[in-house]
């Protein structure tokens, strides 16, 4: 996540759609890189953070979802913020996972995802509940949080929607890419199925389809 007080806006990163490469391009807008603690939020509205009580050293993480945030940021500040974020087809999403978590040692899951074959990945991961992108840009009642959803697919003319929205002027370099195939080759007719059954709520509300990829771009609009 990043937040700016400079340009008003907050970027919700979600899991493996370019957001390291997004944060770096935002890094000088940031009031913190990675982790931001709310006593530096509070303290610019006034409210005195070095009393014991609710305000006192909440810390959001990089991956922080936006309902969490709405919760824990005041209202006068999170509403004021442009939020945005990026989404990725979610079958794409489940390869580039089985290829990045084993290239990282440290992962609790490296040596578990490195000895499986792609099918056995992709039935068991696309059961996790960490794995919907909507959990991080929609609350409970199902009402979306952002001002702008872009996509991964067309992530440079997207990424240059919202700079142009938010003022700035931004590179996002290579934008952490990796070449790798086609990912519907990693697919049988029938684990395409079943992932697409499984992840059926970020398919359909972020526009996805297995064959054509993304069917519609990133727009502003006003959050719920």
């Amino acid at each position: 996540m990043i937040l700016s007080y400079q340009k008003n806006f907050l970027f919700i990163h979600v899991p493996k759609t370019a957001g390291t490469s997004i944060r770096a391009a935002l890094m000088p807008y940031s009031e913190r890189p990675d982790l931001l603690w709310e006593n530096k939020l509070l303290s610019r509205i006034g409210i005195n953070v070095n009393h014991i009580g609710p305000y006192r050293r909440r810390r959001f993480r990089g991956h922080s979802r936006a309902v969490d945030l709405q919760k824990n940021l005041p209202a006068s500040v999170y509403d004021g913020l442009f939020k945005f974020a990026f989404v990725r087809n979610p079958w794409d999403l489940l390869v580039s996972l089985y290829s990045y978590i084993p290239s990282r040692p440290r992962h609790r899951m490296a040596s578990r995802v490195a000895a499986m074959t792609f099918d056995e990945f992709a039935r068991e991961w696309s059961q996790r509940p960490e794995l919907s992108q909507r959990s991080f840009l929609y609350d409970t009642d199902g009402r979306c949080l952002m001002n702008y959803v872009g996509h991964f697919e067309t992530l440079r003319s997207d990424f240059e929607d919202v700079c142009r929205h938010i003022g700035i002027t931004a590179d996002l370099g290579h934008a952490n890419g990796s070449r790798r195939g086609d990912y519907r080759e990693m697919y049988s007719p029938e684990l395409m199925r079943l992932v697409g059954d499984r992840l059926a709520d970020d398919i359909e509300t972020f526009g996805y389809d297995f064959d054509e990829g993304v069917k519609s771009r990133g727009s502003v609009r006003r959050a719920a």
